[in-house]
């Protein structure tokens, strides 16, 4: 690569966070030398939407080719961005959303792209090691993705994600990550094992497992960076200087600085705080005459990360998001066995029984991910019901799909589906997740009917004064859980509404 080339690339670094989420799975799409429609057939949006999303990246980005913005991405996933998606995944799938704005995005991305970037340290070696941490995520950006033209959004309860992390690592190549997470009451399951030869993936809400090659990590890192370096554990530069100069030098943050000093699990640590942690960029109508499409950017930055690190081992022992209005975080380590051999058959992997096996992109570093898609202009939602979901097949007259939202785990397989249906003076929310039998939480009790032929409960709540009254549906069919929420919709409306429900085979 020529210097011009990398001036390029880091003058389009410094921009990347102007990207949206769809505008990144679009750039994931030009690297594999996808064209316009079969992007828009891929991703379920319209031509046109396929042809302006790819301006809005070649704009932001400075690139006057496609080519040179693809090019541009697979820099970009060489130099850490893989990392930054298995965080993602691993630590809280659903508020770590790769989103231009989300904690992730900005916090993250200095230690991930820039340490590792990096030429002038040596990281050092530091031994066998078992690590256990544990990981709170408060979402708040669970509407993000969907909007309807000139609607407002409906304000919604931050979603939480509590995951214990268990971490073995012998060295860069033999090392095993075991993630339990509770996503508001709904349990998922994790395993990462790179045994020397290979990398396997399991996932628990659709019980497979993929198999692909070690993704190749810059010469002298010595622990592999997969499911918390960005986080807690080994961060992977020598010294506390080598962490602060690859915060500045990201050109991530308007501030980096020290804060004192703590004692974290019997072990002195240096409080490092930089920010913002997060930075947002999205539209709101910019031409009040009635009926006008016409946007204007906004842009928002806010909230503080700090890093407690243990100067001597060069360990992260402590991460906090604070003040973000998108998302908190709090990561801790609560268990550190240093220089204790790992036991060997924690380094292999055995699938689970029943366990099924997919194919994955060889080399690519696994996360769970979501798809999300909203209105278009000409009122026109596009969207693909995944196979073992259920298709919407009956909605009342004057309701309409606005939105929705695909979860995937880390083996590219659909967890969850969210679809968002808006009518006149009306409402509603069909949710599918693949996951073990659950119920929605509720002070109030419910009423048992019968839909499809399996047992449902349904509650009415009086509403607020804005969205009216609430009826709510839950119900399992065919191992997925199905909760609908509707506001301005009769019980025998939203009851119809799970009649019609259609498997997808």
């Amino acid at each position: 690569m020529t210097s011009a080339q990398v001036e390029h690339f880091a003058m389009a670094q410094a921009h990347e966070h102007e990207l949206n989420d769809r505008q990144r799975q679009i750039l994931d799409l030009l690297v594999k030398g996808r064209t316009n429609g079969e992007i828009a057939s891929l991703l379920g949006i319209t031509l046109d939407g396929a042809k302006w999303n790819v301006s809005e990246i070649l704009g932001k980005l400075g690139f006057a080719t496609r080519e040179e913005a693809a090019d541009y991405w697979r820099w970009r996933n060489r130099h850490g961005r893989g990392a930054m998606r298995a965080l993602r995944g691993l630590a809280a799938p659903a508020a770590l959303k790769w989103a231009a704005g989300s904690v992730a995005a900005v916090a993250v991305a200095a230690i991930a792209v820039g340490f590792y970037a990096a030429r002038d340290h040596e990281p050092g070696a530091p031994g066998e090691f078992y690590l256990e941490a544990r990981v709170e995520v408060v979402d708040r950006t669970r509407g993000d993705g969907v909007s309807l033209p000139g609607a407002t959004p409906t304000a919604q309860d931050a979603e939480i994600t509590v995951s214990t992390i268990r971490w073995w690592s012998k060295d860069r190549d033999h090392a095993r990550w075991e993630i339990e997470s509770d996503r508001d009451g709904t349990e998922t399951a994790t395993t990462v094992v790179v045994d020397g030869t290979w990398q396997w993936v399991y996932s628990g809400p659709t019980n497979t497992y993929s198999r692909s090659a070690i993704p190749e990590l810059p010469n002298g890192v010595q622990t592999r960076p997969l499911a918390l370096s960005a986080f807690v554990g080994p961060i992977g530069v020598p010294s506390k200087e080598a962490f602060l100069d690859g915060l500045r030098e990201s050109g991530s943050f308007d501030f980096v600085r020290e804060a004192g000093n703590a004692t974290v699990l019997g072990r002195k640590t240096t409080i490092i705080e930089f920010g913002p942690a997060s930075r947002s960029s999205s539209s709101a109508p910019g031409d009040p005459t009635p009926g006008a499409i016409t946007l204007q950017p906004i842009e928002t930055s806010g909230g503080v990360v700090r890093v407690w690190l243990d100067e001597e081992r060069m360990v992260a022992m402590r991460y906090e998001v604070e003040g973000s209005p998108r998302a908190e975080v709090l990561a801790e380590v609560v268990q550190l066995d240093w220089d204790v051999a790992v036991p060997a058959p924690r380094l292999v992997f055995d699938p689970p029984p029943g366990a099924t096996f997919v194919q994955t992109e060889t080399g690519r570093i696994p996360a769970s991910s979501h798809i999300g898609g909203m209105m278009t202009e000409g009122g026109t939602l596009w969207y693909t019901t995944p196979p073992g979901f259920f298709k919407v097949a009956y909605a009342p007259d004057t309701m309409r799909a606005g939105g929705y939202e695909t979860h995937l785990d880390a083996n590219n397989q659909p967890t969850a589906i969210t679809i968002r249906f808006t009518g006149y003076g009306s409402e509603m929310t069909v949710a599918q997740m693949r996951a073990r039998p659950t119920s929605v939480r509720s002070d109030q009790p419910a009423d048992l009917v019968t839909v499809a032929g399996m047992e449902a409960q349904i509650w009415e709540h009086p509403g607020d004064p804005d969205s009216g009254p609430q009826v709510q549906l839950s119900t399992r069919r065919d191992g997925i859980n199905i909760n609908i929420t509707a506001h301005g919709l009769s019980r025998e409306e939203v009851i119809a509404v799970a009649e019609g429900l259609e498997l997808v085979r």
